[in-house]
């Protein structure tokens, strides 16, 4: 028990200080022994083998280069250590174990790199490929020509390294020696005939069969010449450590457990299959099937669920007919009464018979097998069996650090940490909608620009990339489009789009989504959405319009002398006078300057009328005015109100004259 206790012990803190300082599939803390080693090599060829019908042709001749290396090397220590596997690695000379843990290494760098799959093996992966086989060829080279000169044997207290030419010359000697011994036995036999009888006698037979047997067992006996050898020191080189043959772990692959990934891990290690005998494995409180070999265990870890997640499974709802399977295990009934006994009752893990009460359910026929009741399609019923525990079922174990034990009958139990890791749910899918659509103006005026505001959003968790948004002002124009790079799930972005209508009406405005359908979405059916949009007639343009009239040329002045002249003005009913009392002097032929300014406000369609009477203020001979004529312009919304310089001449009945004046037009809101 205190073995046991402080093996597991041991095995704990090394696999603590393998997180803490690299890896368990990249130490050599595990490989305990030579047969260790070897079982390592020949798990890396069977992952090698396994590799090889996959990869590419120039992958392929590297793999089996470092195949046939890591057989080579095999069978060389295989041929040099015989029945001595059990020798410690620790216990090499420091030269030889170095090569070898460095072998290892290359060899576990080999296992992570096919751990994925081959066919998708990068460059960087294959230049580690062909580095590695490179470097355990020239390693291999310098362990076999090492070991070229030594022998190892084992001794009654453990397996010994012998210089291979010290042993040779010791075989000679022997033989020598031996020769030497039969011809003074020969000789001692001719002479007894001669009267060498008695104690004498007695003690040279003695001493020469010791002899004999000595050189005889040194030279027929390698037992014995080992212990002589270890013994006198000569021709010893090392001393190696041995262990007795007991189960051993060196790498788990993968250590991480993910629920609903890992279909199975890797053990490897050696003897696992001590004598033949079978562990049990369990991680946690649970056991696993499992497949092995004496140097490598496959457990099937795909019946592992989170404990959060037992009372959801389609098995855990059938945990409560274990009562009703009792009852009726003895009749058949059909598949319609079958579904009404089911219990669809929150299910629990414990053991309780609690009433069922019946209730309709479909029943899944492959659910129906794995709690064991069998459908008899010669029949056309269903036969109902024994119902298994939900924990026979399922292997709940919670997340977190498990142990992983193999439990041996007559050997120590090996143990090992494992983690079990609940990967978070799948990312639903792509999701985009159209969140807010708006059009501003809401109804907006023809011609004037109308601003489509557009928010979409991905509702989704997984991201959506290479799509389009659209705005479709109406069915008739060109759709306005923006493209997105991607839309990260959850995320919102807004689009603003212009566009002028060119007439008035009644229009259906639509923003789309992924017209093209490019991203795959869990909702194809909300990726669109309309407005109406009632467009206005723009409303009449409205103007103010300033007439300002600056001078005036007096052609005929109605009069022989100096005449008095008088000017009325009159703009859509806005009146003025020059001079602003009484009557300005005036001669034929003479221009004068004033300033009268006039400003009206008109809509479209109204005109502008410039109106100027001019009169002479004078008796004549009758003592009326006489006439100097007027001016009556009008100016239509067409010709923007006759914006400009203007002169125009007066109808000229007595006397005559030319107004001349300016418009200008200011746009008004």
């Amino acid at each position: 028990m205190n073995v046991t206790f402080l093996r597991n012990r041991f095995t704990v803190f090394a696999l603590i200080a393998a997180i803490m300082f690299g890896s368990v599939g990249n130490t050599g803390a595990f490989l305990e022994t030579i047969g260790d080693f070897l079982s390592l090599g020949a798990n890396t060829v069977r992952e090698i083998q396994e590799a090889i019908t996959l990869a590419s042709s120039e992958v392929a001749n590297t793999l089996n280069t470092i195949d046939g290396t890591v057989r080579d090397l095999m069978d060389e220590l295989e041929e040099k250590y015989q029945d001595n596997l059990n020798i410690t690695i620790d216990s090499l000379d420091v030269a030889t174990r170095n090569k070898l843990l460095e072998v290892e290494s290359l060899m576990l760098s080999v296992n992570d790199i096919l751990k994925d799959d081959v066919r998708f093996i990068s460059n960087e992966a294959k230049n580690l490929l062909a580095d590695a086989a490179l470097q355990i060829r020239q390693l291999s080279d310098d362990i076999k020509s090492d070991l070229q000169d030594v022998i190892i044997v084992a001794g009654e207290t453990g397996a010994f390294l012998i210089d291979k030419a010290t042993e040779n010359i010791i075989t000679i000697a022997s033989v020598v020696l031996l020769a030497l011994g039969a011809i003074i036995f020969v000789w001692l036999l001719f002479r007894s005939s001669r009267g060498l009888t008695g104690f004498a006698a007695i003690l040279a037979y003695v001493l020469v069969i010791a002899y004999i047997g000595f050189f005889g067992a040194l030279l027929l006996v390698p037992q014995f010449r080992t212990f002589v050898i270890s013994s006198t020191g000569i021709g010893l080189k090392e001393r190696l450590e041995v262990v007795t043959e007991q189960p051993d772990i060196f790498t788990i692959r993968p250590t991480e457990i993910i629920v609903g990934e890992t279909e199975e891990i890797d053990i490897w290690g050696s003897s696992l299959l001590p004598n033949g005998e079978q562990p049990t494995v369990t991680i946690g409180n649970r056991s696993f099937p499992f497949t092995a070999t004496d140097d490598r265990i496959v457990v099937d870890v795909s019946s592992i669920i989170a404990q959060g997640d037992a009372d959801e499974t389609p098995i855990a709802r059938f945990g409560r007919i274990r009562d009703v399977a009792g009852e009726m295990s003895d009749i058949t009934i059909s598949r319609d009464l079958l579904e009404t006994i089911i219990d669809t009752r929150t299910p629990t893990l414990d053991d309780d018979t609690a009433t069922i009460e019946p209730m309709p359910i479909f029943v899944d026929p492959g659910i129906l097998q794995e709690i064991g009741i069998e459908l008899q399609p010669d029949r056309g019923i269903i036969g109902i069996g024994i119902v298994p525990d939900i924990r026979d079922i399922l292997s709940v174990i919670p997340e977190g650090t498990a142990v992983l034990k193999l439990d041996y009958e007559t050997f120590e139990d090996l143990t090992a940490l494992v983690r079990v890791t609940v990967p978070p749910p799948p990312l639903s899918p792509p999701d985009l909608q159209i969140s807010s659509f708006t059009i501003n103006p809401s109804s907006p005026t023809e011609d004037d620009n109308a601003q489509a505001r557009i928010t979409i959003r991905n509702a989704g968790e997984q991201e959506a990339t290479n799509f389009n948004v659209v705005w479709r002002p109406n069915s008739s124009v060109q759709p306005r489009t923006q493209n997105i790079g991607s839309l990260a799930g959850g995320a919102s972005q807004t689009f603003t789009f212009n566009f002028a209508y060119p007439s008035s009406g009644i229009f259906t405005s639509v923003a789309e989504i992924d017209t093209l359908n490019r991203v795959a979405e869990s909702n194809e059916g909300n990726n669109s959405s309309t407005r109406s949009v009632t467009v206005q007639a723009p409303a009449p343009r409205r103007v103010e319009v300033t007439v300002q009239f600056t001078s005036v040329a007096i052609h005929d002045d109605a009069e022989t002398g100096e005449g008095e002249l008088v000017l009325e003005f009159n703009v859509n009913g806005a009146t003025a006078r020059f001079p602003n009392s009484g009557t300005k002097g005036i001669n034929s032929n003479k221009t004068y300057s004033f300033t009268r300014t006039l400003r009206v406000t008109l809509v479209e369609g109204q005109s502008l009328n410039v109106f100027v009477n001019g009169r002479e203020e004078d008796s004549g001979f009758n003592g009326a005015d006489d006439a100097m004529g007027t001016v009556n312009v009008t100016y239509s919304t067409g010709q923007n109100w006759g914006a400009g310089a203007h002169s125009n001449r007066s109808t000229c009945p007595d006397g005559c004259y030319t107004i001349f004046y300016n418009i200008s037009v200011r746009d008004l809101p």
